[in-house]
């Protein structure tokens, strides 16, 4: 396997995280930003007439969609923690943080189930106070 990333590989990815894979070594620690692809469709949200309080169905809703969000990318997780990464584990939402050399990094990208990557870069919060 090539350490130079593929056009396949680069279509996943912002411009930055695009540089980093060119430009960087095979054993250069990277993170990224991970969206993981979901095939599946969503859950069907329960009525929230059926739940005594808004606190229950809050938690069912929440349940829910952990449960759609394991089944849908549990074996990309599984093949992630394969590869010598660090990898967050999504409960609710689709997106992971993947830390590692990019040698691994790349190896990950390969798989179906990464459908976009950036590079994790500093925020800066705007104050809307002027």
């Amino acid at each position: 396997m090539s350490n130079k990333p593929s056009a396949r590989i680069l279509t996943k990815c912002n411009d930055k995280l695009q540089t980093a894979l060119i430009t960087l070594s095979a054993n250069e620690e990277l993170t990224i930003i991970a969206t993981l692809r979901v095939t599946g469709p969503e859950p069907t949200m329960p009525d929230p007439k059926d739940y005594p309080t808004r606190v229950e169905y809050r938690k069912a809703c929440i349940e829910l969609r952990k449960e759609f969000i394991k089944r849908e990318t549990e074996a990309t997780i599984t093949a992630l923690g394969k590869l010598s990464l660090n990898v967050s584990q999504p409960e609710v939402s689709r997106v992971i943080v993947i830390s590692g050399a990019k040698k691994h990094i790349l190896k990950a990208l390969r798989l179906d189930g990464i459908e976009h990557a950036s590079l994790n870069e500093q925020l800066t919060l705007l104050s809307s106070d002027k």
